[in-house]
């Protein structure tokens, strides 16, 4: 799964989640208010620093990006053209080059206070952007690691049973519009990675480069969530509907069927996320609550190091103290 989507601003107005909204949420609720209402905290030129920080791409997330990439533009180019890219993990290479581009074009811009480079399909890398520079061998790591990610998606038994397929059963999602759904007056986004719209069944794939172990119960309820988002807004019976989760670094594929306990269980649990964050908000505004009550940083510290929010008091690199607004 790519993330969420950079237009989720004003989360109370209306309400919205999603998988990484929710997971944020849980995790440390100080991140979500740095990412979705950054303007309750901070003012001025901090209010932009954070801001600016919340469109980075953590480094840990950067070999995903890459590879979901490379496999998505490789779908968009056999539907378009009838026929895969040559030597698609090749493709590694450019993408990861054109991620660190950007970055230091964007890095530069923002030194330079000049306008940010926009592209719907790029984001900088936080290291970067903080001036850290990748070293050759560190480079030359990651595009070894993606290329043999990429081959072994071309070596699933899943690349042969699309080409059965007419293309037409194909549903990638498009950069430019997150997939979301309404729950009630709570919009959920959810950008799958694939599926296939077939008469007799509906499969849902997510693109995994991660452990299974550690994140095998995130992707079953990261799945569950697009399999609602079929049901809602492509009006799919989750009876047709099948989940199935390709982990490229154990070479295996897990499939499963939609439990609906645990649709209703998320659904309440993305439900009362929602109002939690859009009350403390408002409580915030009004003065009747304080930001460490509301919005409390982490008692989980290891997960500091790998925020892309070092305006955070906590971030063990901290680059400068959290101004407050004169609003709060």
């Amino acid at each position: 799964m790519r993330g969420d989507d950079l237009s989720m601003k004003r989360p109370e107005e209306p309400l919205t989640t999603s998988y990484l909204s929710h997971k944020a949420f849980k995790e440390c609720k100080r991140l979500w208010l740095y990412r979705y209402a950054p303007d309750r905290i901070v003012s001025g030129e901090a209010l932009w620093e954070v801001i600016r920080e919340g469109r980075l791409l953590p480094t840990s997330a950067l070999l995903g990006r890459v590879v979901d990439d490379v496999i998505t533009a490789a779908l968009r180019f056999r539907k378009r053209t009838g026929r895969w890219p040559h030597e698609p993990a090749s493709a590694v290479r450019k993408v990861l080059g054109d991620y660190v581009a950007f970055s230091r074009d964007w890095a530069n811009a923002v030194a330079n206070r000049e306008k940010w480079p926009r592209r719907s399909d790029r984001q900088a890398i936080d290291r970067l952007y903080y001036g850290e520079e990748f070293d050759l061998d560190e480079i030359e790591e990651l595009i070894s690691r993606g290329e043999e990610l990429v081959k072994r998606w071309f070596n699933f038994p899943l690349v042969s049973d699309l080409d059965a397929l007419n293309v037409e059963t194909w549903r990638i999602p498009e950069g430019a519009v997150t997939p979301h759904f309404l729950l009630g007056d709570v919009k959920v986004f959810a950008k799958f990675d694939f599926m296939t719209v077939e008469p007799e069944r509906v499969r849902i794939f997510d693109w995994k480069t991660g452990s299974v172990q550690r994140g095998e119960q995130g992707a079953r309820e990261q799945l569950h969530g697009y399999a609602d988002y079929a049901r809602h807004a492509l009006d799919i019976p989750l009876s047709r509907i099948e989940l199935f989760g390709v982990w490229l670094s154990a070479n295996f594929t897990s499939a499963d069927s939609v439990d609906e306990g645990l649709i209703e269980s998320l659904e309440a649990a993305w439900t009362a996320q929602a109002r939690s964050a859009s009350a403390s908000l408002s409580r915030l505004a009004e003065g009747t609550g304080d930001l460490e009550t509301e919005f409390p940083l982490t008692e989980q510290r290891w997960l500091c190091r790998g925020c892309v929010f070092r305006a955070c008091p906590q971030h063990p690199k901290q680059i400068a103290p959290e101004a407050p607004c004169s609003d709060v």
